[in-house]
């Protein structure tokens, strides 16, 4: 049995701490397992080989704080590439919270239905344990890129927005060319509301902000700057939020407009 341990490709540096690579079938240098920190998130690919050496059973296992030490228990021609993370890793890369990988690991091939099978495919072809770490780059390089791709949108959805309450959520659709069942679905993720929602929470604090500052010369200029269908609209969403009317605001101590 051989094992070394591998640094992480540049990209992959601020996620993946170490990598560590164990092949029985290799010319056996060792007798004993590697010493390896756990406690840690880790990605585990395990293959195991028919007598003709060719790739038979492969698992992709994700693991949320400590791999059992009897996953490193290996037969012949078998081998083990171990991805260990930093602990924030896993929102970054998979989209999952740490949470859920507390009670049980997840079957990558079974969490990625719609990928799984190229990269499966890829691990089979590719025999030497460092090709297989070798493909698990890409991969998870892949995996970051679609995921910081859904972080810069919303991104940009929120600033915009916070700015400009008037602009329409199709626009910005059609802007960032994507549907509006993405939009929706990515808010949920990542905001934990829709985005109508947040649009509604933006208006409020920009017409409040408007009001404090006054900055208006009658709150129906509140009313159509900030993206209200009409006074009512208004009231309505100002009172959801203080729990009193825009008129009752002034006059409790700012110096009252023209209603």
């Amino acid at each position: 049995m051989t094992y070394r341990y591998q640094s992480p490709i540049p990209v992959l540096a601020p996620y993946v701490r170490t990598i560590l690579e164990i092949d029985t079938a290799a010319f056996p240098t060792s007798s004993d397992l590697p010493i390896f920190t756990n406690g840690m998130p880790a990605m585990v690919c395990k293959t195991e080989t028919n007598p003709d050496h060719q790739p038979q059973h492969i698992e992709l296992m994700l693991f949320g704080t400590s791999v059992p030490g009897d996953y490193f228990n290996l037969t012949d021609g078998s081998s083990i590439t171990t991805f260990f993370f930093k602990p924030f890793a896993m929102p970054a890369i998979f989209n999952l919270a740490a949470s859920k990988l507390l009670k049980e690991p997840i079957d990558l091939f079974d969490l990625m239905k719609s990928k799984s099978t190229s990269l499966h495919e890829q691990l089979r072809e590719t025999h030497a344990t460092a090709s297989h770490t070798d493909v698990l780059n890409d991969f998870l390089f892949q995996q970051l890129k679609r995921n910081r791709r859904q972080c810069e949108i919303i991104q940009t959805v929120t600033d915009q927005l916070l700015v400009d309450t008037v602009v329409s959520l199709t626009t910005i659709q059609e802007q960032l060319n994507i549907t509006e069942r993405t939009l929706q679905r990515m808010f949920k993720k990542f905001v934990g509301i829709s985005p109508a929602q947040y649009r509604r929470i933006c208006q409020f604090h920009q017409s409040f902000d408007q009001l404090k500052e006054g900055e208006y010369d009658k709150l129906t200029d509140v009313v159509y700057d900030n993206g209200f269908a009409d006074q009512s609209h208004f009231n309505r969403t100002f009172k959801e939020y203080t729990e009193i009317t825009p008129g009752a605001y002034l006059r409790s101590g700012l110096k009252p407009k023209t209603e």
